[in-house]
């Protein structure tokens, strides 16, 4: 008989080297623990789980008269995985009987710092799913997109998920948007009778005066700006407004820019400028359309009439499908600025952001300001963020540790400007690595940024499957030997022991260093950067260049190559190189 109720059986068999995981008591479960049903008895399993930084699934159950009698959860790493000969995928039960289930676990639990990747702790909702649609949609990356979010949240593990997820999420929505036909539509603003001014309309201010005649050329398609003002007694007594294309444009021969008013009489607070500016292009062609608005008292009751309203142009309007590049219809907020700040920290372009504002709103007519005004903005953050961007970088790295306890940094700022010249860091898992593998380390300088002129410099190494690992990495202001000193000095300091062996390349500096700071450790070059030279130094007189270059690889690569051994010198001598500079200080330094 089946009862509402449901009983979670969980058998404990203690196997000696097994490991417990470690957790709060109140999320453990015990045998005859009950739970109203078996949602709930999984969601609680399931806790457990993320708390014991391990990840669970579902493995089988038993039915019967339409009801689950028994339903199995396993860890993650339950059974084994192997490939037969065809290529084929098979999944194989380490235990046959799938209901003997053990609190122990043969493994190692999720390091606490990595607790984020685990998959009990990734999800992605419909709001994530839609602002990845958006970013795939506006042609920004799963990489930049994953910066972003991680700009919005404030860190990686408050995003919830991980850069594989995103990508896994972009790669569908790519998959989705290739079936669908994205239709557009323009939206098409008429002018209302309403909107429109005459002469004697009345108004209480001359803000509201001036508001209602953008309004009127924004829905005729036309852009207006103030022309001049009389003022008397503090207050502005006549104020011009004009269409943006009234007076002309044209350019002295000194190339100072000069704007000239089509009309003398409007012209006593005029824009005329006399300023040298580059040269672009003018849309001005001496239109004559305008309103002047006059200020009046009447029994102590203030207000601004329209004095004389043109309304004919002689230009052709604004087309309505360009309506979102007029001036009057462009503007950006604070939260505008904010949104094109957090794209420039994620490394997202202006093209990009404004693709992705335009996903988020809709459409281009509704965001409110063009490509060039997004570009202008984010030139100026990069200005702003040129003083910050150092203190950026150090308060992430604080965030980090903070994060992780096991994440060092180090830095260095110059005496003079209290500029930043050095910085070192690594996490808990270089440093691990690093004991593990850290027996020869190569450092390499070959990498620099553009922008600050700064080397970086990252120690690697190979583990035991001879695959990559890095060991730390760090930014030097310049290859000399007093950086690198202190950049060597401080790896040490925190590795707590020197490398046996270091393998860099020719750089004399970096040969200086590692005499002052590791004198106990073997210095040898890289003959990847060596031999990489070899075809660019062989003369030119040579004529089978090819076969000199073969030939001298296969002797350099081989293991006969010793002080008294006649292969090299045989080689040399049949292509006439034994004086050249290159070969004989190589040859001279052939044991480092």
């Amino acid at each position: 008989m089946l009862v509402d109720m449901l009983l979670v059986d969980i058998f404990f068999h203690y196997v000696v080297g097994s490991i417990i995981p470690i957790c709060n008591d109140d999320l453990r479960p015990y045998e005859g623990q009950k739970f109203s049903s078996l949602e709930e008895g999984i969601y609680f399993y399931e806790k457990y789980a993320q708390e014991a930084c391990f990840d669970c699934r579902r493995f089988g159950n038993r039915f019967s008269g339409g009801v689950f009698v028994f339903q199995y959860v396993v860890c993650n790493r339950q059974g084994f995985h192997t490939v037969d000969l065809l290529g084929v995928d098979i999944s194989i039960s380490e235990e046959g009987n799938a209901s003997d289930g053990d609190e122990e676990h043969n493994h190692d639990m999720v390091d606490i710092d990595h607790k984020r990747f685990m998959k009990g702790n990734r999800s992605m909702n419909d709001v994530h799913h839609k602002f990845v649609e958006d970013c795939t949609k506006a042609n920004i990356g799963p990489t930049s997109t994953f910066n972003l979010l991680k700009e919005f949240f404030g860190s990686y593990d408050v995003v919830g998920f991980t850069l594989n997820d995103v990508r896994n999420c972009s790669r569908d929505i790519n998959e989705k948007l290739k079936e669908v036909d994205v239709q557009r539509r323009s939206i098409i603003l008429i002018c209302n009778d309403e909107l429109r001014p005459y002469e004697g309309k009345k108004f209480s201010s001359l803000e509201e005066g001036i508001y209602f005649y953008e309004k009127y050329a924004q829905g005729a398609c036309f852009d207006c700006r103030r022309f001049g003002n009389r003022s008397s007694g503090g207050v502005f007594v006549f104020q011009y407004v004009v269409c943006n294309r009234q007076g002309f444009h044209t350019v002295d021969p000194l190339g100072v820019d000069i704007s000239i008013s089509e009309e003398g009489n409007a012209s006593d607070d005029d824009e005329v400028t006399s300023k040298k500016k580059r040269r672009r292009g003018t849309k001005r062609c001496g239109c004559g359309a305008r309103i002047d608005f006059k200020f009046y008292s009447n029994c102590g009751v203030k207000y601004y009439l329209v004095y004389q309203f043109i309304k004919e142009h002689n230009h052709d309007m604004v087309d309505r499908d360009h309506k979102r590049f007029m001036k009057g219809n462009r503007s950006m907020n604070d939260v505008h600025h904010k949104f094109v700040e957090d794209c420039t920290k994620a490394n997202i372009g202006p093209t990009s952001t404004f693709n992705l504002l335009k996903e988020f709103f809709g459409s281009y007519d509704v965001v409110g300001f063009t490509l060039n005004d997004v570009r202008n903005c984010s030139r100026d953050i990069k200005e702003k963020l040129k003083e910050v961007d150092v203190q950026m970088i150090l308060n992430q790295m604080q965030e980090t540790k903070r994060i992780c306890e096991g994440f060092f940094y180090k830095y260095q700022l110059s005496p003079d400007d209290n500029k930043l010249v050095s910085l070192f860091w690594y996490d808990a898992e270089s440093r691990k690595h690093y004991h593990m593998f850290g027996d020869v380390v190569t450092f390499d300088t070959t990498y620099s940024t553009n922008m600050y002129n700064m080397v970086f410099g990252p120690f690697t190494g190979k583990d035991n499957h001879w695959c990559p690992i890095a060991f730390g990495a760090g930014f030097v202001s310049g290859e000399n030997c007093d950086a690198l000193s202190w950049l060597f000095t401080v790896f040490v300091e925190c590795m707590s022991v020197a490398p046996r062996i270091i393998i860099t390349d020719q750089d004399w500096a970096m040969g200086l260093a590692i005499e002052k700071v590791l004198p106990g450790t073997r210095h040898r070059l890289c003959m990847w950067h060596i031999m990489s030279k070899l075809f660019e130094k062989i003369p030119k007189s040579i004529f089978d260049r090819e076969k000199f270059s073969k030939e001298s690889k296969a002797c350099v690569w081989s293991e006969l190559l010793d002080p008294d051994d006649i292969l090299w010198t045989g080689i040399v001598e049949k292509y006439g190189v034994e004086d050249h500079k290159w070969f004989e200080d190589m040859f001279a330094i052939r044991h480092l």
